[in-house]
């Protein structure tokens, strides 16, 4: 059965969004000066919002679940910190003494997940939200795991016959 808003927003409709939501989140990082951290927790909030209204199928949520924890910190607002953290880089222009890792370029990371704060009613994590949170996006990279995930679902979202169900 076809629930109403999926006849309204069919697959290929929010994998662009979320295309475009990615790009821009990408374009929010790019655009940041030198030593000066981008603040991107709106932008990485909407991309997650996306990938869950695509995972959302027939047979239940597909998104794996460390990324539905962390969608669901940003939707019930049980955020304190930020959820990624920014790490300097050693390139050109990025060099911070004490503080950039030698060769690597400067990159957003998902905080591991006991550093996250959130608020003490927000819900726990379950289980496999905690094991697949810290394996698949503590300390990797935000934007290279976002674009995996929504490859990932997007492959396995099958298009659905949007007419509506007779009784």
């Amino acid at each position: 059965m076809i629930r109403r808003w999926m006849a309204l927003s069919p697959p290929g409709r929010l994998i662009d969004a979320c295309l475009i939501a990615l790009r821009r989140l990408e374009t929010k990082i790019g655009e940041t000066k030198p030593g000066i951290p981008p603040h991107i927790f709106a932008e990485t909030g909407e991309v997650l919002f996306w990938l869950y209204a695509i995972g959302d199928t027939d047979a239940g949520q597909i998104l794996s679940p460390g990324f539905q924890w962390a969608r669901h910190q940003y939707a019930h607002g049980n955020l304190i910190t930020e959820i990624g953290e920014y790490h300097l880089g050693a390139t050109l222009g990025h060099l911070v003494l004490d503080v950039s890792r030698l060769d690597e370029p400067p990159v957003n990371v998902w905080t591991p997940r006991e550093h996250i704060g959130t608020y003490a009613k927000a819900r726990k994590p379950t289980k496999a939200e905690r094991d697949d949170y810290d394996a698949r996006l503590a300390g990797k990279p935000v934007v290279a795991t976002l674009w995996d995930e929504l490859s990932e679902i997007a492959q396995n979202v099958v298009p659905r016959d949007l007419t509506p169900d007779e009784p």
